[in-house]
């Protein structure tokens, strides 16, 4: 069962995350319109260059823009070869405005040989923590999605010249004529041409609506939404699982090693960290709250329907490291839990429903299950996850009854490799192969441990979940 799951999560990483992928966007940064010192620059530069973004040198920028033109004038055709010169993935541009206390950038990106959707930034320091982690995010959000064919946000394909307002019939002086302001920016704007006998005018590229964000002094501003530090997921799907039974005997084939028939199932899960909502700067935000439940169908053992599941909640710590949807994130946690294994021999005649009891004893096990979880994201759409956990078996049911194999010692472990696939903002599928394994260690004074050391119980299985982020 695990072999063909196997399969299916090494093709969805060969076919769906080429080496290309991985590598990191290579981002021009044109000089920011309104800012003369260049802090403003420094800053956003600072901002984005890091594991996720490698940024052009600025010098190299800023001659590569001045072949072309000035800033404030570049053209769609103007950036397509700006970003063929400096062999670039994206290209940034922006806008700094100021009212009041506050101040502004509107960014314009040209991402992949394209216009993308633009987004404004309001904030009062630039060199803020808060301002650093909103910009850096936001980018590599624009710019990953931009990336994905599927995810990417399409540019205007026809630029529409600004009409002109007021007095319109009056020829308006080259000194007068002014930028429109961020909020009310077409998607193309016209300027006069400093020739002075030439009458054409240019088509400067623009998007015409973008997002707005505030960096606010509140902590729950701009709290992490990406896969990897949403605040709620909620996991439903299927499972599939095989079991099987081996014992450590003096007395070859008695009791019989029998595996049961691939049992289909249904998986239902949810992580929360609630904290994360109103106080996500805070080491509190990292705690959180873990459940699932797994119930499968259909399965036989020895011609005996079986009725099998498993339930655990328990706390969790989540550990990210970084703030971006690219930032891996160690998980470490606890729980209580209950794993049962019931096969109803009813319809079997004597001699078969002993058979069975020896061969596929009943369980009913108290586990405490300490564990931890690493997911590592490929790029913004893929994410490989490891998880694995002990099983701290506390009581074991009807197998340790003086009926069955009696007293004894008992542990387990739990191990999941498993591929997600981000399906938007709210929405990711998860693949994963599962394997369990149980060993008992048996004492002798069971009725049906005479010649029986102990028993290796083993369940090997997947998952395919769809995960409601929020």
């Amino acid at each position: 069962m695990i072999r063909p799951l196997a399969l299916l999560v090494c093709a969805f990483s060969i076919l769906f995350v080429p080496s290309a992928a991985l590598a990191k966007p290579k981002v021009a940064l044109t000089e920011i319109e309104g800012d003369t010192r260049g802090d403003v620059r420094a800053a956003v530069a600072a901002a984005l260059d890091g594991k996720e973004l490698s940024l052009v040198n600025a010098k190299e920028v800023n001659r590569a823009v001045a072949k072309v033109g000035k800033v404030a004038d570049l053209t769609e055709p103007d950036l397509k070869k700006l970003a063929t010169t400096l062999e670039a993935d994206a290209i940034v541009l922006a806008k700094l405005e100021r009212e009041g206390g506050t101040k502004s950038l509107k960014f314009r990106l040209y991402v992949n040989q394209a216009m993308v959707k633009g987004f404004t930034v309001s904030f009062k320091d630039p060199k803020s923590p808060k301002f650093r982690t909103l910009l850096h995010d936001k980018m590599v959000e624009k710019i990953g999605s931009a990336e994905d064919a599927d995810d990417a946000d399409e540019a205007e394909p026809e630029p529409v010249a600004a009409k002109p307002t007021g007095s319109a019939a009056k020829p308006a002086k080259p000194e007068d004529t002014k930028p429109p302001k961020a909020e009310d920016a077409e998607p193309s704007d016209t300027k006069p041409s400093d020739a002075g006998s030439r009458k054409a005018t240019k088509q400067v590229a623009a998007v015409d609506k973008t997002e707005r964000l505030e960096v606010r002094s509140s902590t729950a501003a701009a709290h992490p939404r990406s896969a990897n530090l949403i605040p709620i997921r909620v996991d439903v799907g299927v499972s599939a699982v095989r079991r099987s039974f081996a014992f450590d005997t003096t007395m070859a084939g008695n009791p019989k090693d029998v595996s049961s028939s691939p049992g289909p199932g249904v998986r239902v899960g949810a992580e929360a960290y609630p904290l994360v909502l109103t106080m996500p700067a805070s080491p509190l935000a990292r705690l959180g709250l873990a459940v699932e439940y797994d119930k499968t169908f259909a399965s036989k053992v020895t011609d005996a329907p079986v009725s099998q599941s498993h339930f655990s909640i328990g706390l969790r710590y989540r550990h990210a490291f970084g703030t971006s949807a690219l930032s891996p994130t160690l998980t470490a946690g606890v729980g209580f839990g209950k794993w049962s294994f019931s096969p109803d021999g009813g319809d079997l005649d004597a001699a078969a429903q002993t058979e069975l009891a020896k061969s596929a004893p009943a369980s009913d096990l108290t586990v405490i299950d300490p564990g931890v979880a690493f997911r590592y994201p490929l790029n913004p759409r893929f994410a490989i996850v490891v998880a694995a956990r002990g099983l701290l078996i506390t009581g074991a049911g009807a197998i340790q009854e003086a009926a069955s194999y009696g007293s004894g010692t008992a542990y387990g472990i739990d191990a999941d490799l498993g591929l997600d696939i981000v399906l938007g903002k709210r929405f990711v599928a998860r693949v994963a192969g599962e394997l369990t394994q149980i060993g008992y260690s048996f004492n002798g004074d069971g009725a049906l441990a005479d010649n029986v050391g102990g028993l290796t119980d083993r369940s090997l299985g997947g998952t395919a979940t769809l995960g409601v982020l929020y």
